[in-house]
């Protein structure tokens, strides 16, 4: 895998499980992340993908051009055509957090959901600003961050849990 110019053995991709943002570390999957290292935290948007809606209709025309000679078969074609164009047209591209660091490696944090890997950005660029201390938990699977930190505009700590106003 080449993103950004950096191999594969360069980027760690989490797309589940937890972490935890201490006051100099950053924990998430099997990566240990020094806050003074970060060089650069960047938002990468996913772009849709076009192949699966245009391979589903290709499918889907080919089953139509054989429906007199192979009933079952292009039945099967015309069904599965039609599947796979419905799901790459529902299908939500992956978002993905890259966390640099000064020794040139890479962590990706991977959702689908925008809003969340914003919260993250805003939270580890509060941390490294304002020298923010506290713990927070970040759960990649839920997409929630849980700590008794408040961080970005109009938000709020209440107990365990942090809120934040998008």
């Amino acid at each position: 895998m080449d993103i950004l110019g950096l191999t594969s053995e360069n980027v760690d991709r989490i797309d589940s499980g937890t972490g935890i943002i201490n006051d100099n570390t950053f924990e998430i999957g099997d990566t240990l992340v020094v806050m003074a290292s970060i060089g650069s935290v960047r938002l990468i948007e996913g772009k849709k993908e076009y192949r699966p809606i245009v391979f589903g209709i290709v499918v889907f025309i080919v089953g139509v051009a054989v429906l007199g000679l192979i009933s079952g078969i292009s039945l099967i074609l015309i069904l599965a055509g039609i599947s796979i164009a419905i799901w790459g047209f529902i299908r939500v591209p992956d978002n993905f957090l890259a966390i640099g660091t000064s020794d040139g490696r890479c962590t990706h944090i991977v959702s689908k959901d925008r809003k969340f890997l914003l919260k993250i950005r805003d939270f580890i660029r509060e941390k490294l600003d304002k020298k923010i201390s506290g713990t927070a938990t970040i759960n990649i699977s839920a997409g929630t961050i849980a700590g008794g930190l408040a961080f970005g505009n109009n938000s709020t700590a209440t107990g365990a849990e942090s809120t934040v106003s998008v």
